[in-house]
């Protein structure tokens, strides 16, 4: 974990990225709302809140965490091989087999259709989780 020195508060934080195994929109590489649970877990009171936000205020027990990345497990396990060996192989698939089964891969931007044209930033290329 890395500390950084936040110039508003004058406080060190743990920078943190943040697995989290369940399906979320996500608005932010930092940010993301819970949708519902999967996996056998109801806690109702977290459905529809930012997921990210909610771990930062519940750790902040003189640590003040701060996270960076919000990720799915599949979105993990795909940028673990390239990250390891960058440059020596193409990943395809990111896949998890356990409590669930699911998967992330990459697709260019202009094939996703859930995306409004707005949101389309050039011909680059995003990473899908297809929970």
């Amino acid at each position: 974990m890395t500390c950084i020195k936040s110039e508003a508060h004058h406080v060190r934080s743990v920078r943190l990225g943040f697995t989290f195994s369940f399906a979320v929109e996500q608005q932010a590489l930092n940010r993301g709302t819970l949708l519902r649970w999967t996996k056998g877990f109801f806690i109702p009171v977290a459905v529809d809140v930012e997921v990210c936000g909610l771990l930062e205020a519940e750790m902040d027990l003189n640590l003040p965490v701060l996270v960076v990345a919000l990720v799915n497990d599949t979105v993990g396990t795909l940028l673990a091989r390239p990250y390891a060996s960058p440059g020596n192989t193409k990943t395809l698939l990111g896949p998890i087999f356990g409590t669930g089964t699911n998967g992330a891969y990459v697709e260019k931007v202009h094939n996703i259709n859930k995306l409004k044209p707005l949101q389309i930033n050039g011909s680059g290329e995003m990473v899908m989780n297809t929970e």
